[in-house]
């Protein structure tokens, strides 16, 4: 992950976690020591304009996670720009970022922001309102760090100036921090004293010894359980790497990172992938360490106790050589729970790849493992899926063909509509029939939609009357439909004499018309 997008995803972070958990000291201090250690590197200047977040000029993407907590405080706030100097303490970031943290309406705007930095005499972090960064912008695109120079926010001399014990005033100090916040050399670690050794660009024998004693320091630092300073440490080798211009360095990071690379330095690493923050730099050691990382992966995958967790483990496979192959070698594993696990991995994360796979398993004795591969194939949807699907609607379990009816459904599934079709034409369950035109609705093809105009018709006036529930469950169908030709249907049922049909065509007429007007 880039430096400026990891920044990003610390300060969002942090914010979250003051927003949504005022009191949870420790997780603060655990966001916050990660966010020292990144911005001991070098001063940065954040700027905020209408919906595009940068930081050094570099925009972040929106989906990066929390970035839209920060972008939504900042544009809250009114802060165009927002600079922090290479030594401000976790004191200063934990001061500001508790204001930044609170709803406009009780923080005021940057202007407010700014007051109460000056207040607490704080002069490592500066903010600059939207409208004067603007101003600067239009003047000539100068940078935003001399805009705020120019207007007297930020001084020449302000970062190095030293400060007296008492920063922050006592009213203003957050003082359950003071405890247990670290000292800034302190917070460095691992990560200062890598960034340090490689800003030199050290070559030849000088760059491997400075590489070898940061190796030791990131083994000492696993000995010590401070997993995820090591973890940094290990990052800031592979930036080097990534970044290096010359083979010989490139080399001699690889050979450094192999020898981290344990087995067991493997599987402490490999926690962290469940964690925003680190999960990028823990695939990016698995690529790196080749199969040794591909088996720990693996490993984890087998023995997490969480879908979350799973799901984290098998996304990280799917990235690495191999990894989908390895995925689909499982279904061969005798053990029932883990055919059940990796059926739902692949069918959250529709890998089409799986296909042939689940579809051997299919039959399989176990109702749990049938369930799962049912569910997982109506997740993916695909025309391959449709012969195996078929099998799984027959299923003798009228809990699994409910739980296959209940997942089939989604644009782009248009090769599913002849099947469940087929699948309500043999079910003899009133409640997996109606789950079935719930099913078609989702589906929302053509051929769906002209299915479930017919079920909606009442029948005849004495004979042939259908029976309300599936009427009402294909009324529904036609309201997820977001299909224009289910707009004329549900008009006519709207007047219809029944009560019950009458307030589900109308709710289902305002499903309709919410999706059309967001253009979904």
């Amino acid at each position: 992950m880039r430096y400026e997008h990891r920044l990003a995803l610390l300060l969002g972070r942090v914010l979250d976690l003051l927003r949504r958990t005022p009191d949870a000291v420790d997780d603060h201090k655990a966001a916050l020591r990660s966010l020292v250690a990144l911005t001991a590197e070098h001063s940065v200047t954040i700027r905020q304009q209408d919906e595009t977040l940068t930081i050094e000029g570099a925009a972040i993407p929106p989906d990066t996670p929390f970035v839209a907590t920060l972008s939504g405080q900042l544009r809250g706030h009114r802060v165009g720009a927002l600079h922090v100097a290479c030594d401000a303490s976790a004191l200063d970031l934990i001061t500001f970022l508790r204001a930044l943290a609170l709803p406009p309406i009780e923080a005021g705007d940057a202007q407010a922001l700014e007051a109460r930095l000056q207040e607490a005499r704080i002069v490592t972090i500066s903010v600059l309102d939207a409208d004067r960064v603007r101003g600067a912008h239009a003047e000539g695109g100068r940078r935003v760090t001399d805009a705020l120079k120019q207007s007297g926010v930020l001084t020449e001399e302000g970062a190095a100036a030293e400060r007296p014990d008492s920063t922050v005033r006592s009213s203003d100090r957050p003082e359950h921090y003071d405890a247990v916040l670290p000292r800034r050399d302190e917070a460095q670690g691992v990560v200062a004293g890598t960034s340090e050794r490689l800003k030199r660009r050290p070559q030849g024998l000088e760059l491997m010894g400075d590489l070898h004693t940061i190796a030791r320091k990131i083994s000492d630092a696993l000995k010590g359980s401070r997993i995820q300073e090591a973890m940094e440490g290990v990052a800031a080798v592979m930036r080097h790497a990534d970044h290096a211009e010359d083979g010989e360095t490139q080399r001699a990071c690889a050979i450094a990172l192999q020898r981290i690379a344990t087995p067991e330095a493997l599987q402490r690493f490999a926690g962290l992938i469940i964690d925003e923050i680190y999960a990028v730099d823990v695939v990016n050691l698995m690529k790196r360490a080749g199969p040794r990382g591909t088996q720990v992966l693996l490993d984890k995958l087998v023995e997490a106790p969480t879908f979350a967790e799973r799901k984290a483990y098998l996304s990280a496979l799917r990235s690495v050589e191999a990894g989908v192959d390895i995925i689909i070698s499982m279904f061969g594993h005798h053990e029932w729970y883990v055919l059940r696990n990796v059926a739902d991995l692949v069918g959250e994360l529709r890998v089409e790849e799986a296909i042939p796979a689940l579809g051997r398993i299919a039959e399989h004795d176990d109702p749990r493992v049938r369930r799962s591969v049912g569910v997982a194939l109506a997740r993916i949807g695909t025309p391959a899926t449709v012969p195996f699907l078929r099998t799984v609607m027959r299923d003798p379990d009228p809990e699994i063909r409910l739980a296959v009816a209940q997942a089939v459904g989604g644009r782009g599934l248009g090769a599913l509509a002849m099947p469940v079709v087929a699948a309500v034409e043999s079910e003899e369950d009133p409640g997996i029939q109606c789950e079935y035109y719930r099913a078609l609705g989702r589906i929302g093809t053509a051929d769906a939609v002209q299915i479930l105009q017919k079920v909606v018709q009442p029948g005849g006036v004495l004979f042939g009357r259908r029976a309300a529930g599936p009427r009402l469950a294909a009324i529904e169908g036609l309201g997820a439909s977001n299909n224009p030709a289910a707009r004329p249907v549900l008009e006519a049922l709207a007047a219809d004499r029944g009560k019950d049909v009458r307030e589900a065509a109308r709710s289902a007429l305002g499903q309709l018309r919410r999706v059309e007007a967001s253009g979904a």
